[in-house]
């Protein structure tokens, strides 16, 4: 029997979207193409092989836009979210999202179609070589093989499925790749015949199957490193905590009840930045452990003595900067994965969960005695003066700002509310002029390659896992972060769920300005045409292209209830916000001048 008339590439497509959900893959983004096919309309099935689909597929026709919506949803929801799409240089557009995968350790399941293997180095029209296609950056790379009928082949598909997930998950999360090759024809043909055949028996009962189980290492709490920790804390007191952007998601309740602990313990200020998790849960406010960041600038002047670093690599030049003029402070890092501190030397770097492994510390540390408050209250006082200086320079003005646009975006998040800050000025202007808060806030962010592509599309997927709970995402970026990921507006479409993505348009970007370069003055005007890069685009009609509300800020007492219908409305809203060019700089570095006075008296 020929395989032209055959369907044994439709039940092999299923049998493996079949059990790749039961591995628990919950979400498939797809992007249309022909050699796909078989994947493709096991996707849009409503079956698969008498069992129901659970696998969620959303159509997305750039690859790119694809990836990043797909990264959102891990991002999100820290579980495995699957990729799809054609043959040829169709995968090659997720590299950017894979790269930010493997940095950030999310799971992506990267499903590519390809040629058969006589299609190969022939001039076949969209065949390439996509064996190990993303080289060192994925965790795996698979090949599901051509549709075979044979018993062994077919029994391999569960497990491969099972395989692939588990290799994404553990033992370090990441992204993994599995090729996936079919010979023409690619749809279900019509049978001339009725009776069944011969595979037919044996793939019914492998879909009957419960999946192959891959148990996750457990990991086994550092004792060792408690002990020895706790025991270092004890016996200095000077001591600061401070926590990075997080690898995982995490629960911020959680997160910050855990470092409150471990401050009240130690005797240690928490000094975390707005990606990290703990600055907006509900222990944050209420305790007034956790301080505002730029108390960070006085790491010199109150000199600690040992600091215990949580999270990944810091966002904070003013942490890394005073880190490395003070080398002899003792440093400690607990990271949920390895990471070796390239800004200054550790004396220990432990990898294991970091808010069970904070409150392990904690304990310990309490059993050994109460600390001492006076250095506590330094710090905390040093705060109260930075936070008040924050205050009232944003309060100076009425025009328009990045600061003054960030604490409303704050102020309007509702609790359990999701926060996506894009990468170079957003996420630093929150860091500077958001203080802590007691509303627990889910801050994602891209801070694993730091690439300001697909923060839109990243958005809309992250809040596509909020579908039926109508909690609400909203996305802070800046005009050429917008302007670099159009399509993104195209993958929000659809959204079941509020998505505000609060546009700060301050003419390019003014990252560059803050640079030496930027400082110098000698390069103006190429800082301005090649850095800068301004561009002069209406964004509105780009909004309504793709038909999401739009709303243009007109003064700063418009924001609220900007921000508080599109979060109370269903789908996409852009709300564009003008400020001027290099306000962001100029309030940043006033505020900073007053709060080194006032912290130096």
């Amino acid at each position: 029997m020929s395989l032209s008339s055959s369907n044994l590439h439709t039940a092999w497509a299923q049998l493996f979207l079949l059990h790749l959900a039961r591995a628990g893959v919950a979400r498939l983004f797809m992007s249309p193409g022909s050699r796909s096919t078989p994947l493709a309309l096991a996707a849009a099935a409503e079956r698969l092989l008498g069992a129901r689909n659970e696998l969620r597929s959303a159509v997305i026709v750039d690859e790119r836009a694809a990836a990043f919506a797909a990264l959102g949803a891990a991002r999100a929801t820290g579980e495995p979210t699957a990729l799809l799409c054609t043959s040829g240089t169709a995968p090659a557009h997720w590299m950017p999202a894979v790269i930010e995968a493997d940095a950030q350790r999310l799971p992506l399941i990267l499903i590519s179609a390809d040629r058969p293997w006589e299609e190969q180095e022939i001039g076949a029209a969209q065949t390439i070589d996509q064996v190990k296609l993303f080289g060192p950056f994925v965790r795996g790379h698979f090949e599901l093989g051509l549709p075979d009928a044979a018993p062994e082949a077919l029994r391999s598909i569960p497990r491969l499925a099972a395989q692939v997930v588990a290799r994404a998950r553990s033992p370090e999360p990441g992204p993994v790749h599995l090729n996936a090759r079919f010979r023409k024809p690619l749809e279900p043909v019509e049978r001339s015949f009725a009776e069944p055949e011969d595979w037919e028996t044996l793939v019914a009962g492998l879909a009957a199957r419960a999946p192959t189980h891959f148990s996750k290492p457990a990991r086994a709490r550092c004792r060792d490193e408690v002990e020895r920790l706790a025991e270092r804390c004890a016996a200095q007191a000077n001591g600061v905590i401070f926590c990075g952007p997080a690898a995982l998601p995490c629960d911020p309740d959680e997160a910050a009840a855990a470092m409150v602990e471990l401050s009240l313990a130690t005797g240690y200020p928490v000094l975390a930045e707005s990606a990290s998790g703990v600055r907006f849960g509900a222990a944050s406010g209420p305790e007034r452990r956790i301080a505002a960041l730029e108390p960070l600038r006085a790491l010199e002047r109150l000199s600690p003595a040992l600091v215990l670093e949580f999270g990944g690599a810091p966002i904070s030049r003013a942490h890394t900067s005073a880190l490395a003029r003070t080398p002899e402070t003792e440093r400690h890092v607990i990271a949920d994965f390895a990471r070796a501190p390239a800004e200054a030397l550790a004396a220990s770097v432990v990898v294991d969960d970091c808010w069970p492994f904070a409150r392990a510390l904690a304990k310990r540390r309490a059993a050994l005695g109460a600390p001492t408050s006076e250095w506590f209250e330094r710090w905390a006082d040093a705060d109260v003066r930075a936070r008040h200086i924050a205050d009232e320079e944003v309060a100076r003005l009425p025009a328009l700002s990045e600061a003054a646009t960030a604490r409303a975006l704050l102020a309007a998040l509702p609790s359990k509310a999701t926060l996506v800050l894009g990468n170079s000025g957003p996420i630093r202007e929150v860091d500077f002029w958001c203080p802590p808060a007691s509303r627990a806030l889910r801050v994602l962010h891209q801070r694993g390659a730091n690439g300001i592509d697909g923060l839109i599309a990243g958005a809309a997927g992250a809040a596509g896992t909020n579908r039926g709970s109508r909690r609400p995402t909203a996305l802070l970026l800046g005009d050429l972060s917008a302007l670099h990921d159009l399509g993104g507006f195209a993958t929000a479409r659809g959204l079941d769920a509020p998505l505000l993505i609060v546009l700060l348009n301050n003419g390019g970007g003014r990252i560059f300005e803050e640079l030496p370069l930027g400082r110098a003055g000698a390069h103006a005007e190429a800082l301005r045409s090649h850095f800068v890069a301004e561009q002069q685009l209406d964004f509105e009609p780009i909004a309504a292209l793709f038909g999401h509300p739009y709303a243009r800020a007109t003064d700063l007492d418009s924001l609220p209830a900007l921000f508080s219908e599109a979060l109370g409305r269903e789908g996409c809203t852009l709300v564009e916000v003008k400020v001027a060019p290099k306000d962001s700089i100029a309030r940043r570095a006033g505020a900073m001048a007053r709060m080194m006075e006032s912290l130096s008296k």
